[in-house]
């Protein structure tokens, strides 16, 4: 009965009042069980944790430039998310008392928290690897030739200048919608349109670049074979093709709940930019010059 109890409270990604919602693998899992009996709380039994903590303090301060981070000092709560807050609030009445004894301003505390900013480095490092991971892709295939040759310079590191500079004047004239539409929702749910419909293309050249050499290489030697030879091929990849047709259809019907506006408005920005996006790959397929190949992938 207390299991059944405990089944929502219990498992803390179905709770949304926790901050446990990460998952860990077996190995933490493990570390977490053999420490269950020690009273944490007391730190002379277990100074190694509060040189960690410490240790801790000092990258964080070293992180934000401080004059001298070996002096920094920090405070540090076990197992209460209201400790930490309360410990900060504290810390942060002695600080602006300290410095109105002074005579200093005390409106701007140098505080820093140390989950919100390793929150903040993920968020960070998640877009940077958004922003040049795909575009990476993009400068093997400037350097094959099948891009024009503006588009295979990079820095002196090595990242794709000129495809991120593209990228970054694209993205900005996309968003621009932003401005001139009513809310947040309105004008995000039609670029999220066309960001999906521009996979669903994708995937469509798939299953019929599959069907389509089936007939004109069937004797080609293939790691995997779809069973049932030529009819089978048309019943597998044919029925991918009908599903993601049927989802581009969709991808052109404006949500009711959303203040998107006029109906014609929406359809014609989706097809305007699946068009837009899927024909310049081959309008620059159709113009490639064999001059644009670099000559270091020449060999590749």
């Amino acid at each position: 009965m207390v299991q059944d109890e405990l089944m929502l409270d219990g498992t803390s990604r179905m709770n949304l009042a926790t901050f446990c919602t990460t998952w860990v693998g077996p190995a933490v899992a493990q570390l977490m069980a053999a420490s269950l009996d020690k009273n944490i709380v007391d730190k002379d039994e277990y100074p190694h944790t509060a040189e960690l903590e410490a240790r801790c303090v000092q990258m964080l301060a070293d992180l934000w430039c401080a004059p001298s981070a070996e002096r920094a000092v920090g405070t540090s709560t076990t197992g209460s998310s209201e400790a930490a807050m309360l410990g900060g609030l504290a810390a942060r009445s002695r600080w602006r008392s300290r410095r109105r004894a002074a005579g200093l301003d005390a409106g701007k505390p140098n505080l820093v928290c140390g989950p919100v900013q390793v929150c903040w480095e993920g968020a960070l490092g998640g877009a940077l690897a958004w922003i040049g991971g795909p575009s990476r892709a993009l400068l093997v295939t400037a350097e094959d030739g099948a891009l024009p040759p503006f588009l295979d310079r990079t820095n002196r590191y090595g990242a794709q200048r000129n495809i991120l500079l593209v990228q970054g004047a694209v993205v900005t004239a996309i968003s621009v919608l932003h401005l001139v539409m009513d809310d947040v929702s309105s004008a995000s749910f039609p670029i999220s349109a066309l960001v999906v419909s521009l996979y669903i293309v994708m995937y469509m050249m798939l299953f019929a670049a599959a069907i389509r050499l089936r007939h004109s290489q069937p004797d080609l030697p293939r790691a995997y074979r779809i069973a049932g030879g030529t009819p089978g091929m048309w019943l597998v990849a044919g029925t991918g093709l009908l599903a993601v047709g049927f989802a581009l259809v969709l991808a052109f019907v404006p949500p009711d709940q959303l203040p998107i506006g006029s109906a014609g408005g929406y359809v014609a920005l989706v097809a305007v930019g699946t068009l837009l996006f899927t024909g310049l790959p081959l309008v620059l397929d159709r113009y490639r010059r064999p001059e644009w190949r670099v000559p270091s992938a020449e060999g590749a």
